[in-house]
């Protein structure tokens, strides 16, 4: 497995080290699994900004359905439809 060389400030060590501890992880257990951690949540974000964007896009849809529609009663017209037959 490669290895690689980071530089990171005293006290944010001590708080990995920490964290990592209580964890019963290595510190290099407690890197990859906080990467794979910020992966997830950056695919999880982009997930949610388009489930976001679809869901704006059919509301303007539904909006510009009813102003088609105008004062066009859907429901009355299906009840004489089914009068009717």
């Amino acid at each position: 497995m490669p290895k690689i060389n980071i530089t990171v400030p005293a006290e944010l060590l001590k708080k990995i080290d920490k964290s990592a501890r209580d964890e019963h992880l290595t510190r290099s257990e407690f890197f990859r699994k906080a990467v794979h951690e910020y992966w997830e949540m950056q695919k999880q974000g982009k997930e949610d900004q388009v489930r976001t964007r679809n869901i704006r896009e059919a509301l303007q849809m539904q909006a510009n359905l009813r102003k088609k529609a105008g004062s066009w009663d859907g429901v009355a017209e299906i009840r004489r439809w089914r009068e009717a037959h």
